[in-house]
C-alpha cells in the first residue's frame, strides 16, 4: 500500500513564503488600515503619556524595542586572533619584506634607508629588523 504524500527527499513545493502573514493577521492588518489606527502610532503616543506609570513603559519599552532593532548575540571568539598571533603574522611579514627588497635591490645603504623610513612611519623604535652582515 502506497504512502500517502511526497516520496521520501522530494523538495517542498507550493505553500506560504517564510515571513510573509498568515491570513489572520493580513485580515487585522487590512481592518487596522479601514478603520485609520495604525498600531505603531498609537503604542508611541501610549509610551509617551505621562499618565501612563514607569513601570508600565519598563515593561513594554523592551517588547517593543526587539521589533525595531535586532537581538544582539555573542560573539564566538574562536573567529579572532590573539594579540600574539597578529605580532608574529607582522613580524613573518616584516621578514619578507625585508627578503624581497634584498633581492632587488643590492645597495646596502639603500635598503638601510628604506627600511629606517618605514621605521619612522610606522612610528616604532624597532622596525622592520636588522640587516645580514655583509
Amino acid at each position: 500500500m502506497a504512502r500517502p504524500g511526497r516520496k521520501p527527499g522530494t523538495p517542498k513545493t507550493g505553500g506560504r513564503k517564510p515571513g510573509s502573514a498568515n491570513r489572520r493577521t493580513t485580515e487585522l492588518l487590512e481592518g487596522f488600515r479601514q478603520a485609520g489606527f495604525d498600531p505603531a502610532t498609537e503604542l508611541g503616543k501610549f509610551l509617551k503619556d505621562p499618565t501612563v506609570s514607569a513601570d508600565v513603559k519598563a515593561t513594554l519599552w523592551p517588547a517593543v524595542l526587539r521589533f525595531i532593532y535586532p537581538e544582539r548575540r555573542a560573539i564566538d571568539p574562536t573567529n579572532y586572533i590573539t594579540l600574539e598571533q597578529a605580532s608574529g603574522m607582522l613580524g613573518a611579514q616584516a621578514s619578507r619584506f625585508r627578503a624581497v627588497l634584498m633581492q632587488h635591490i643590492t645597495n646596502t645603504e639603500t635598503i638601510t634607508t628604506i627600511l629606517g623610513e618605514v621605521r619612522h612611519a610606522n612610528g616604532r623604535a624597532e622596525g622592520v629588523g636588522a640587516l645580514p652582515p655583509a
